[in-house]
């Protein structure tokens, strides 16, 4: 599950940026190829590094969600963007979470097996 959330938020940073860039700048295309090519690698990498960003300032997204449904319940009259926010930032404070306690065992695990290995090979000395 954590890997398709992971995958859902690096599309949707993908796309935002995406949109964002064209927002902001007004793009004219003299090499449609070669210019789609460099707007999608860019997109690529800096969407794989909010999302690294996002899970691992988990809390801080968390906020950022809740803050933004906060405004958009005032612009529109229904509970709906506050419930779905925070129904967001939970799924992103819980796939957070598990990316630490992962991130956490897969060291810890590595140290025991480290540690396994060199009592062993004192053993024999």
């Amino acid at each position: 599950m954590g890997s398709t959330v992971i995958g859902i938020v690096w599309i949707i940073w993908m796309v935002g940026l995406l949109v964002l860039y064209h927002k902001v700048f007004q793009v004219y295309y003299f090499d449609l190829g070669y210019g789609l090519m460099k707007e999608f690698l860019t997109a690529f990498f800096l969407a794989i590094l909010m999302t690294g960003i996002t899970f691992a300032l988990w809390w801080l997204t968390a906020i950022v969600i809740i803050i933004g449904g906060l405004a958009l319940k005032k612009k529109v009259s229904s509970n709906a963007p506050l419930i779905a926010a925070v129904v967001l930032a939970i799924i992103v404070a819980i796939v957070g979470i598990s990316y630490k306690a992962d991130k956490n065992s897969d060291y810890t695990t590595a140290r025991l097996e480290r540690n396994v290995i060199v009592n062993e090979l004192q053993n024999e000395l």
